[in-house]
């Protein structure tokens, strides 16, 4: 499948999310597969589709269980179009994460893809390492995300709330700008820490 046209083949399955109905992706992907690709098989610079799929929970069941690697992200500095992925991204769980969405119903929704990712192999405390200035911890984009449900998971995991970037820590910044909910889920989860 890669050894003909290297940048098409890496486009296709990208190109199946953004372009094909839902009823047709899972069973496009079964096709790419018995040709070659995997879930870890990386696009340009190394990017999987792993952390685009967290918000569908079909997609995500069906590369998880072909063996898609949370652990695996696009490269950090974008050096080889045509290279592998970082081996130490948290890019999916953060995805997981950072989703915005006010409503507690969804908030607890995304609890289940976190755990999946987690016991797959994804760190709490992974750091995304990134040359831009970005949210660098699940825990924070959580919290900037408004999502207590799973800022209180995270925290229960073992995320520090503690670890710096971009001049705030996640527990800084939720006493700052986060909700009365947030606060006390934020206070309870620093506490049992300690």
């Amino acid at each position: 499948m890669t050894t003909r046209r290297p940048g098409s083949a890496r486009a296709t399955p990208s190109n199946i999310l953004i372009s094909a109905p839902q009823d047709k992706q899972i069973p496009l992907f079964e096709l790419l597969s018995e040709h070659g690709w995997t879930p870890n098989t990386p696009g340009f610079y190394g990017d999987v589709l792993l952390p685009q799929v967290v918000k569908n929970p079909l997609l995500l069941k069906w590369f998880l269980d072909h063996g898609a690697n949370p652990n695996l992200g696009a490269q950090r500095d974008s050096r080889d179009r045509l290279g592998p992925s970082d081996a130490k991204s948290c890019a999916a769980l953060e995805a997981a994460a950072a989703h915005a969405d006010l409503s507690t119903e969804f908030d607890r929704a995304r609890i289940p893809v976190m755990e999946e990712l987690v016991k797959r192999g994804a760190d709490v405390n992974q750091k995304l390492e990134s040359r831009y200035m970005e949210p660098r911890w699940a825990v924070k984009l959580a919290v900037m995300a408004g999502a207590v449900e799973r800022v209180g998971w995270l925290l229960e995991r073992g995320a520090d709330p503690e670890r710096k970037c971009i001049g705030f820590s996640a527990r800084e910044y939720a006493e700052k700008l986060g909700s009365e909910e947030m606060k006390k889920v934020m206070e309870e989860g620093t506490r049992a820490r300690t």
